[in-house]
């Protein structure tokens, strides 16, 4: 699985942005 940030986790799940 991909590790996300917090920032990241507020996004849409739909949207899965691969930065930080």
């Amino acid at each position: 699985m991909i590790k996300h940030t917090n920032a990241e986790l507020n996004l849409p799940k739909t949207v899965t942005t691969n930065g930080n």
